[in-house]
């Protein structure tokens, strides 16, 4: 999948419901920069931009944050109507809700 470019963050990003929690905000600036640019297949799956395919472990692992807070922002990022999210046993699918909007 293709990731080179840059993202927009608008200035009100700071009146963001959950702006005063670094790790959230830390979490979704990285959903956005790993999110795909274009259309990709993955392991026979159709990737459409704005999605990435993830584990809690490898967000762990590049964010330095504990998995307990990675799933406590991304059920929060849920259920405020940011993120969706489809998990299987191996991986999971996330999808950027209005990510032409970034």
């Amino acid at each position: 999948m293709d990731n080179k470019g840059w993202i927009c963050l608008h200035r009100k990003m700071i009146d963001w419901e959950w702006f005063s929690k670094p790790e959230m905000v830390q979490l979704f600036i990285f959903l956005l920069l790993r999110a795909s640019v274009k259309e990709a297949k993955w392991q026979g799956l159709v990737i459409k931009r704005g999605q990435l395919v993830t584990s809690v472990a490898s967000i762990s692992t590049a964010t330095k944050l504990t998995a307990q807070k990675i799933r406590t922002c991304l059920q929060r990022l849920e259920d405020s109507g940011q993120i969706e999210r489809k998990t299987t046993n191996r991986f999971t699918v996330i999808t950027i809700c209005n990510y032409e909007s970034y």
